[in-house]
């Protein structure tokens, strides 16, 4: 056994078919393996061309080239059938891409590894260094991985169906590439899956699927794998469109919020150039005026503030940080730092740091130099409110958008961004080449879920339907196939079948028609020794009554009381038997006998008994009652026999301290003809309603006479005519017979009224 089991797990290649699936397996494998152990062996060298392979391909990062290295060794070792090696390599290569799965999902930083997991690292020259494995390479290690490891335990349905997603990712990356699409090779603006990594990842998964050990081969995972890898193909290219439609969209967010922030931008540095210009005219006109008289210059900046609301007050601060005039005058002298003296601005209007108004709200202030000459006299400060002044601003925002003026010291306008918004959302720019002032722009979540479209939802929704509409598909044109097959077969096994089941049909008509011969036969034989049986048996009691008969009118002098007594009993047993005799002829009649159904008028038939039972119901002081009795369909003979039957149990079962009374109720119903037979006799016991029908059965005591054919005979009868009798006890004593008797055709009267009228 154990040399059948190492012939087992050898590959053989010279088997046929699976021969060739198991070498080609073999060498794509190999194909992977050497490819692999070039990358790896370039970045352990230090020689840049190994490690890319070709001018301009991202390098396939060190831990991937060890991992792929495992995983083509693995797939040589599950296609040889060697598991304990096919497990151990798979599970290898699986935990190296782990850390970048755990990384991708923020269980850890993995940048901060130096060189990957093998710390390998080049000096600063090289023209590329490691980094952490891209995550859909780390998604395909492990897919690959799982399939070798599924292929070492012998689930080749779960390792086909991990081969074919690897597969699915290897693929997609190189028709990526092949066709310009970044999406295909790139997930989430991550690294890129190198060029040479999906073609090994393709290739130890096409080794998997090619195997004569590791594909299925009949079963169900056989069945579904054609229509898997076209779902697998379909929903990865489904993915990928979704992923464009997505970085596309994304794209488009950012390039609206860049260009919100150009123009709020703008139109502060619009609005700030205007409030410059005025105040670059007042400092003109006192620049021009040989006599600087208060009145005069308060008129210029009233009529300056009214133009512009969000100017809170105007002053002239001589150089030595003096101040000199400001207006409005019912308001706080405003509180500024001086520009040093002798500072000589490269413009006509600066900004100065963010400060408190008097009245504390937040503002900001633009300082105009006052020149005499070139000398620089004092200085014009317009303080300005920043929620007035960038309040209007504010309006001209789109919905959705929020800004703030700051510099590096203090805030100088907030326009209510919290920490609950996208940080990476977030535009800073500032508001002039030199300047520290800095305009910063935020969406809100609800502007960017308006942004943000469903379609490259719908997409992928209806991208991945489709896919597992198309695998249902295939699967069920191969299901149709392989049934019309089957079915050819059922048609041919079914003529088949019914060519054999009419021959055999022939022969059964033969052989039931021989067997009803002989059944009549049987029957007349039986009859007639039952005739002769009745004939035998019924001589020697006529003639032992005879001598009973002659023994006591002869002798009844001379026989005493016991020996009468005794005479007497030999009377009732030939009686007895002689009664025994005639209901097996009528129970043997009835159930052979041939009968005649017709329409039968159950009044008539309880007249006729009503007059043949005169003498024993006048002997009973019984008395016989019926309600209008419907007519049913059976034999007359029958019917007339059954409550015969009947009419002699109830006398023979009555109560000897109670009148006897029988009583008999009809109705119709949609279907049935019911009629109710009951007396207040001795009854039955609880639990013999079946018992009693039975051959030989007596209610009562066992003394009590009759042979135990009546209501046996009775059941026989009503079955013959197609109807029913049940026995049940009457709740004042007595016994209850309900007989149901088939409706007369055509019979379209209303059921007559409920079972309760004596007549």
């Amino acid at each position: 056994m154990e040399s059948q089991a190492r012939a087992d797990r050898a590959p053989s290649v010279g088997d046929g078919r699976g021969g060739i699936e198991n070498a080609a397996g073999f060498a794509v494998a190999g194909i992977s393996l050497v490819l692999a152990a070039t990358v790896l062996a370039g970045w352990v060298a230090g020689v840049p061309d190994l490690v890319a392979l070709r001018t301009g391909w991202p390098p396939m990062q060190p831990d991937a080239a060890l991992a792929l290295v495992l995983l083509s060794l693995g797939a040589v070792a599950a296609l040889g059938g060697r598991a304990l090696p096919a497990l151990g390599l798979g599970i290898g290569a699986s935990l190296v891409a782990i850390p970048t799965l755990a990384a991708l999902c923020g269980f850890f930083d993995l940048g901060t590894v130096p060189g990957g997991l093998l710390g390998v690292a080049w000096p600063g020259e090289a023209p590329f260094q490691p980094t952490p494995i891209p995550p859909n390479t780390a998604v395909g290690l492990l897919a690959v991985g799982a399939a070798v490891i599924a292929a070492g335990a012998g689930r080749r349905g779960i390792a086909a169906t991990f081969g074919m997603g690897c597969w699915v990712i290897g693929a997609s990356a190189l028709v990526g590439y092949s066709v310009g699409l970044d999406d295909a090779y790139t997930w989430r603006s991550a690294a890129p899956i190198a060029p040479s990594a999906a073609i090994c990842l393709v290739l130890v998964s096409s080794a998997l699927l090619l195997g004569r050990r590791t594909a299925p081969r009949g079963g169900l995972a056989a069945a579904w794998y054609a229509p898997l890898i076209a779902g697998l193909a379909a929903a990865a290219i489904a993915t990928l469109i979704y992923q464009a439609l997505l970085i596309r969209q994304e794209e488009h967010i950012d390039i609206t919020i860049d260009a919100t922030a150009q123009r709020i931008r703008t139109e502060i540095r619009v609005a700030i150039e205007a409030q410059r210009e005025t105040l670059t005219g007042l400092a003109h006109e006192w620049e021009d005026t040989f006599f600087k008289r208060r009145g005069a210059w308060e008129s210029d900046v009233r009529i300056a503030i009214a133009k512009s609301p969000s100017i809170s007050s105007i002053a002239w601060f001589e150089t030595d940080g003096s101040l000199d005039w400001y207006y409005p005058t019912d308001r706080d002298p405003p509180r500024v730092a001086v520009p040093p003296v002798g500072s000589r601005p490269e413009i006509s209007v600066s900004w100065t740091r963010a400060l408190r108004l008097p009245d504390g709200a937040r503002g900001f202030a633009l300082v105009a130099p006052l020149r005499d000459s070139e000398d620089v006299e004092g200085w014009l400060f317009g303080l300005f409110n920043s929620r007035e002044f960038f309040g209007e601003l504010e309006m001209l925002l789109p919905e959705g958008f929020v800004f703030q003026i700051d510099t590096r010291r203090a805030m100088i306008f907030d326009g209510g961004l919290s920490a609950e918004m996208p940080a990476k959302r977030v535009r800073r720019l500032a508001l002039e080449r030199g300047s520290d002032v800095t305009v910063t722009l935020h969406p809100t979540r609800e502007w960017l879920g308006e942004q943000r479209s469903q379609l490259p939802a719908v997409v992928l929704g209806a991208g991945l339907a489709l896919s597992v509409l198309l695998m249902l598909a295939l699967r069920s044109a191969q299901t149709s196939a392989a049934r019309s097959l089957e079915l050819e077969g059922e048609v041919r096994a079914h003529e088949r079948a019914e060519a054999e089941i009419r021959r055999l049909n022939f022969e059964l008509e033969d052989r039931v028609a021989d067997r009803t011969a002989e059944l009549r036969r049987t029957n007349e034989e039986l009859k007639s020794f039952a005739g002769f049986l009745s004939h035998e048996l019924r001589q020697p009691i006529s003639a032992q009554s005879l001598w009973t008969d002659l023994l006591e009118s002869e002798y009844a002098a001379s026989l005493d009381e016991q020996a009468r007594e005794y005479l007497a009993q030999i009377r009732r047993y030939n009686r007895r038997t002689s009664d025994l005799i005639g209901a097996q002829l009528v129970l043997a009649e009835i159930g052979t006998a041939p009968i005649a159904i017709g329409r039968v008028d159950v009044d008539g038939v309880f007249e006729e008994l009503r007059r043949d039972f005169k003498p024993e119901l006048d002997a009973a002081h019984a008395a016989l009652r019926k309600s209008e009795l419907p007519e049913v369909e059976a034999d007359p003979r029958h019917v007339y026999q059954l409550f015969r039957n009947l009419i002699e149990n109830s006398i023979k079962y009555r109560r000897a301290d109670v009148p006897l009374e029988i009583r008999a109720f009809g109705r119709r119903t949609e279907d049935a003809v019911e009629i109710q037979f009951r007396d207040n006799g001795r009854g039955f016991a609880a639990g013999d309603e079946e018992k009693i029908f039975e051959i030989f059965e007596r209610a009562g005591e066992t003394g009590a006479e009759g042979v135990g054919l009546g209501l046996a005979v009775c059941r026989r009868i009503v079955e013959r005519c197609g109807g029913e009798i049940e026995a049940s006890s009457a709740p004042e004593g007595g016994a209850v017979f309900d007989i149901r008797f088939p409706r007369p055709e055509g019979d379209d009267d209303a059921p007559a009224e409920r079972l309760s009228a004596d007549t």
